[in-house]
């Protein structure tokens, strides 16, 4: 379950064409709405800051849970989920929560699970095919 604090996702229950009706109400092509969230799964409950943005973007601006490896990423996993269920890409890390070796590795791993989008490790993994490649034509 996805619980919101901010009013017009309350209202609209996060859907992303509800919220746009809302915001174009309001006259407002580009937003951005910014509330903290609570995931609650069976096993944890996760709470994070998250930026809603007008292009179906979602980041994920601070997480209030430890970024250990062993324990389960349930709520990353549902909020993912939830985001494509209600219109949105699935989330996307700020780089300011990669800045730490243990929160590297820790949204890596969701990277490469496929629960989060980033442009930081979609970047890093187009530079290693890039060397590859050289490599292989300079070998030929």
């Amino acid at each position: 379950m996805v619980e919101f604090e901010d009013i017009t996702l309350i209202e609209t229950k996060g859907n992303f064409d509800k919220v746009t009706k809302i915001m174009e109400k309001d006259m407002a092509s580009q937003w951005m709405l910014r509330s903290k969230v609570f995931v609650n799964t069976e096993n944890l409950t996760g709470a994070f800051i998250l930026n809603f943005w007008y292009n179906k973007k979602i980041i994920i601006d601070e997480m209030f849970r430890p970024p250990l490896l062993e324990i389960p990423n349930d709520d990353i996993v549902e909020l993912s989920q939830w985001a494509k269920d209600n219109g949105w890409e699935i989330p996307e890390p700020a780089a300011k929560l990669l800045d730490t070796p243990i929160m590297y590795r820790f949204w890596e791993r969701q990277y490469q699970s496929g629960i989060i989008l980033s442009s930081v490790f979609e970047e890093r993994e187009t530079d290693l095919i890039e060397r590859i490649q050289k490599s292989v034509e300079k070998e030929k």
